[in-house]
């Protein structure tokens, strides 16, 4: 429920901030990099996909670990009016390839969303704020 006001406030702006005069913006079947807090319009229906949530565990890359743990990320598909659906997507600690090797893929609405990587992966045990992560995706229709 902590993700409800975000939603709705990523949908409002995503209603108010889309400017679709030109179909050559989206991003269908092409490797696309979203930062945190913001969506991309996939194709021509004006359908958003939104980055709206991190959980970071992975074992940062300087440090020895007993597991690897892992990174989720949470996405919001935007239709015209409404939220589609809400997405969870895990990258494995460890992994440092970005394709596709290292996340999972999940289909929604009609769409197929691959997550091809979580950046910036950690380092050290600090860990970095929501608005440093960006996360790259490649999104095809089913």
């Amino acid at each position: 429920m902590k993700f409800v006001p975000l939603l709705f406030f990523l949908l409002l702006l995503a209603l108010t901030a889309c400017n679709n005069d030109d179909d050559n913006n989206t991003i269908l079947g092409q490797t696309t990099d979203i930062a945190f807090g913001n969506g991309v319009e996939i194709d021509e229906t004006g359908t958003l996909l939104s980055f709206i949530g991190i959980e970071e565990s992975r074992c940062p890359s300087s440090v020895n670990c007993v597991t690897p743990g892992e990174a989720k990320a949470s996405f919001a598909l935007i239709g015209s009016a409404s939220i589609l659906d809400t997405i969870a997507m895990v990258s494995p600690g460890g992994c440092f390839d970005d394709d596709g090797s290292c996340g999972e893929t999940k289909e929604s609405q009609g769409y197929r969303i691959q997550l091809l990587a979580i950046q910036p992966y950690p380092e050290n045990l600090i860990t970095a704020g929501p608005s440093e992560y960006s996360v790259k995706v490649i999104v095809e229709r089913n």
